[in-house]
């Protein structure tokens, strides 16, 4: 898989996969930010997930709350087309 392939699967740049695969030894997540992936994976459907996710990938688990507490409580635009009566 290519480099590009896989950060758009995880839903984040090449340029972070990248420094990933610079970094010595084993990834590792905060505690945070892999209960908020858990979480969403079982909730969410794959495009709030892969938001999320390349939130916390780009600026970490707190940021990635704040992505996912704002889709889930933002009221849902709506616009009336209607003529008022």
């Amino acid at each position: 898989m290519s480099v590009g392939c896989f950060g758009e699967l995880v839903g984040v740049s090449m340029s972070t996969v990248y420094r990933w695969e610079a970094s010595p030894g084993d990834l590792n997540i905060e505690p945070l930010s892999l209960r908020i992936m858990r979480v969403m994976a079982d909730t969410f459907d794959e495009a709030v997930s892969r938001r999320v996710a390349s939130a916390i990938a780009v600026r970490g688990g707190l940021y990635g709350l704040y992505v996912l507490l704002k889709r889930v409580y933002q009221p849902p635009v709506t616009a009336s087309l209607s003529a008022p009566p």
